[in-house]
């Protein structure tokens, strides 16, 4: 069951969530599709593969802990088939965790407060589920090296 609760309720999280770095994105999949040899590649490049990979969605990631993360993304009113997974890339370190299974949290629309562009934007909370350990390793990396905070040790 999809919450709808207020992004502004007490955080009842068993690990807190850090703000990932700027230009930190997910891409959610409902086509298989991966990027490979990633460190070969130019930023613009990278920008192109994920293009040209036709993704569902993809987003600035917002917060993230080892069991999930949120992201805001433009909503075009279309409504997604089974997503596959999705993947988090942080192209200025060449950082790319592909397929992380997740389930949808929470899904809201985002107030356009400053009124100048009409673009609806949603924000999209999600939990990963069956982490393998080179997924879970990879992750702990990230958020060792790519937020702003430390890892919280709880499980």
């Amino acid at each position: 069951m999809l919450r709808t609760q207020s992004y502004n309720e007490p955080d009842r999280r068993r690990c807190k969530r850090y703000y990932a770095k700027d230009r930190t994105f997910a891409v959610l999949r409902t086509t298989p599709g991966r990027l490979e040899q990633i460190e070969e590649m130019s930023p613009g490049e990278i920008a192109m593969a994920i293009f040209k990979s036709k993704p569902a969605v993809m987003g600035q990631v917002i917060e993230i802990s080892k069991h999930g993360l949120s992201f805001s993304f433009i909503d075009d009113g279309e409504i997604m088939n089974k997503p596959l997974g999705i993947d988090l890339l942080k192209a200025d370190d060449y950082f790319y965790l592909a397929h992380i299974p997740f389930r949808t949290i929470a899904e809201n629309k985002i107030d356009n407060e400053s009124g100048i562009t009409p673009i609806p934007m949603k924000r999209k909370g999600i939990q990963f589920v069956d982490l393998t350990d080179a997924q879970r390793k990879k992750l702990i990396f990230f958020l060792t090296n790519h937020t702003n905070g430390e890892v919280c040790d709880q499980a």
